[in-house]
């Protein structure tokens, strides 16, 4: 694979991943127990080692910022 021997070549610091959820079901990137089963499958295509368990943590106290980061 081309990306990983370029990515071992460079010897970055690590690897940032960005989704757009614009069309998501909003019940679903609502639940905490969907993202994690997502993150396991994700790990489990790509052939990445999880390192322990996924943790999903709520935030915010006010509705309108609140939820998964």
């Amino acid at each position: 694979m081309a990306t990983r021997r370029l990515y071992r070549r460079l010897h970055p610091l690590g690897l940032l991943t960005s989704l757009d959820l614009y069309d998501c079901n909003p019940d679903t990137i609502r639940d905490a127990d969907k993202i994690k089963q997502y993150v396991v499958e994700l790990c489990t295509l790509i052939d990445m080692k999880r390192f322990g368990d996924c943790q999903v943590v709520h935030f915010g106290e006010e509705e309108r910022v609140q939820g998964f980061p």
